[in-house]
C-alpha cells in the first residue's frame, strides 16, 4: 500500500521533468537556428590566410570588414596600396585590385605609373598619400559612400624583406582586431605577384570594422618621422621663373607642364614631330643611394650594359645647381637617350632626368642644362 500511495507522488513529478527537459531541449533548437557566422567569399588567386583566430570568432564579432593591401619594395623604400571597407563591397573588387597592382610600374626613378580600372576615379596627393583612388558604388542610385584606395610611399624600417614585411602585416592585422603572426607563418598569409619592375606582396584580411577613422598612414606612431605634405598636381609650375614650394626654375620655350606631385617635384613634356622626351625633378630623402646603382637603373632603361665605378668616373661631368655642384651624366642607347643630372640639398638627394628619342634629346640638351643651372632652392 505504501508503495502503492507513493506512485501517484512521483509519476507527475517525472512527467514534469520530461516536460521540462523537452522544453530545454527546443527551446535550445530554436536559439541556434536563428544564429548566422557571416562570412566573405575569397578569391583564390589573392587571399592570404587570416591566421589562427580566424575561427574563434563569436557571432557578435562575425567579420564585416575587409583589407585589400600590397606592399613593392624599391630600394629603401616602399611603395603601398591600401583598400578597406565593407566586406561585401570589397569581396567584389579583388579583380581589379589585383589588376591595378599588376599594372604598376616605375618610368622613372621614384614614381609609379598604373592602369585604373573601370569605375575608379584618381584623386590628387594630399597629407602623407601620394594617391587616393576612389571607387563608386556599382549601383550609381546607391547611398553607399565610395571605397578609399590609398597610395604612399614610406621608408624601409627593416633591412630584411621578410621582417618589414611581417611588421606591416602585424600591423594590419591589429587594426582589423586579429591577433599577430609570427615569422615561420609569414608565407602562409601573404602572396607574391610579379610585376613589370619587380614583386608585390599582397595581404587580403578579414576582420572587425577598426575603431579609429583608419587615416593614419602606415608607422603613424611608431616613431617613424613623417613625410613632407605632398604636392598637389593641380599646382603645376607654369611659363618662365616657375617654382613648387621647393624651388624655383626658368621654364625653356616650348616644355609643356605635366603632372607632379608626391616626390615628382616638377615635369614637363616635350614633343617635336613624331619624337618626344620628358623631364622630370624628384626628391628623395636622404641620399637617395649610391651614385653608380642609380646610372646602371638609368643604362638599363634605354639598353644599355652596366658599368663600372671607373668606368662612371671617367664619364662623369660637373654641372651647377643653385650654386653648389652636381653630378652629370649623358647616356645614349639604341633609341633612346637619357640626361641626368644628381645634386644634394637640405639633406635631401635631387634628380634631374630629360629621357627620350635620341635626336630630339641632343636639341634639347642647351635648355636641359639651361633648366638645371636656373634651380634654386626655397628656403626651409
Amino acid at each position: 500500500m505504501l508503495a502503492y500511495k507513493s506512485r501517484p507522488a512521483i509519476y507527475p513529478c517525472f512527467l514534469t521533468l520530461l516536460t521540462g527537459l523537452f522544453l530545454v531541449g527546443t527551446a535550445g533548437c530554436d536559439r541556434s537556428e536563428k544564429i548566422s557566422h557571416y562570412r566573405v567569399p575569397k578569391d583564390r588567386a589573392l587571399t592570404a590566410s587570416n591566421g589562427p583566430d580566424a575561427s574563434e570568432e563569436t557571432p557578435s564579432q562575425a567579420a564585416d570588414f575587409r583589407m585589400l593591401a600590397a606592399m613593392i619594395p624599391r630600394g629603401e623604400q616602399a611603395w603601398f596600396f591600401r583598400l578597406l571597407g565593407p566586406a561585401d563591397l570589397v569581396a567584389g573588387q579583388t579583380d581589379n585590385f589585383r589588376a591595378l597592382v599588376k599594372s604598376v610600374h616605375f618610368v622613372s626613378d621614384a614614381a609609379p605609373e598604373w592602369t585604373l580600372p573601370e569605375g575608379w576615379q584618381q584623386k590628387p596627393a594630399s597629407g602623407m598619400r601620394y594617391a587616393t583612388i576612389e571607387i563608386a558604388a556599382p549601383d550609381a542610385k546607391s547611398s553607399t559612400a565610395p571605397l578609399d584606395l590609398s597610395v604612399t610611399l614610406l621608408p624601409r624600417t627593416e633591412a630584411d624583406l621578410d621582417a618589414y614585411t611581417l611588421s606591416n602585416l602585424n600591423r594590419w592585422r591589429g587594426q582589423l582586431g586579429l591577433s599577430p603572426v609570427a615569422l615561420p607563418q609569414l608565407h602562409e598569409n601573404v602572396t607574391s605577384v610579379e610585376i613589370v619592375d619587380g614583386t608585390a606582396t599582397l595581404v587580403d584580411l578579414v576582420g572587425h570594422k577598426p575603431q579609429d577613422s583608419m587615416s593614419r598612414a602606415p608607422f603613424a606612431g611608431r616613431g617613424i618621422p613623417s613625410a613632407a605634405p605632398l604636392q598637389d598636381p593641380r599646382k603645376e609650375p607654369r611659363g618662365p621663373a616657375s617654382s613648387s614650394s621647393e624651388l624655383t626654375y626658368d621654364k625653356p620655350a616650348g616644355w609643356q607642364p605635366a603632372p607632379a606631385g608626391g616626390l615628382r617635384k616638377a615635369a614637363f613634356a616635350i614633343a617635336d614631330g613624331a619624337e618626344s622626351a620628358e623631364v622630370t625633378v624628384i626628391s628623395l630623402d636622404g641620399a637617395g643611394g649610391a651614385l653608380l646603382p642609380n646610372i646602371n637603373r638609368w643604362r638599363q632603361q634605354i639598353e644599355l650594359g652596366e658599368i663600372t665605378q671607373q668606368e662612371l668616373d671617367a664619364g662623369l661631368r660637373k654641372i651647377e645647381v643653385a650654386a653648389q655642384s652636381g653630378d652629370y651624366v649623358e647616356l645614349v642607347g639604341p633609341k633612346k637617350a637619357i640626361l641626368g643630372v644628381m645634386a644634394a640639398e637640405g639633406g635631401r638627394a635631387w634628380f634631374f632626368k630629360m629621357t627620350g628619342d635620341v635626336p630630339l634629346v641632343n636639341r634639347e640638351k642647351p635648355n636641359f642644362e639651361a633648366f638645371v643651372r636656373s634651380v634654386r632652392f626655397a628656403a626651409p
